[in-house]
C-alpha cells in the first residue's frame, strides 16, 4: 500500500527451519505495531528454498527435504522456526 516503515536496526542471525541445515542471514528490525516473521523472496532464492503455499510447507531444493508449516499463522513455519543468537536483549524483544 506504499506505507513507509521505519527500520531500527539489522541483526545477523542463525535461523533453523527444521530443514537439516541452518541459515545465516541479516534480518531487518522494523518499527511495526504487530510483530511477525517474514521471509522474503531474496532469502528463499539465496538458499534454494521453495514455498509451497497450498500444502503449507517449505521445500529445500538443495537438500531435497520438506518441512511442514502451521496453517494458523501468517508467519512461515510457526512450529519449527528457531532463532539462535547470543544477544539476549534482542531475544527478549522478540518474545514480547
Amino acid at each position: 500500500n506504499g506505507t513507509k516503515i521505519k527500520t531500527l536496526s539489522t541483526e545477523f542471525l542463525r535461523l533453523s527451519l527444521g530443514l537439516r541445515r541452518e541459515f545465516l542471514w541479516t534480518f531487518i528490525v522494523a518499527d511495526v505495531l504487530y510483530f511477525y516473521y517474514k521471509l522474503g523472496a531474496d532469502f528463499l532464492r539465496e538458499f534454494g528454498l521453495l514455498s509451497d503455499l497450498r500444502n503449507h510447507r517449505i521445500i529445500d531444493g538443495l537438500a531435497n527435504f520438506v518441512t511442514n508449516c502451521s496453517k494458523s499463522t501468517p508467519s512461515v513455519c510457526h512450529n519449527t522456526i528457531s532463532i539462535i543468537s547470543h544477544n539476549d536483549e534482542f531475544l527478549k524483544i522478540l518474545q514480547e
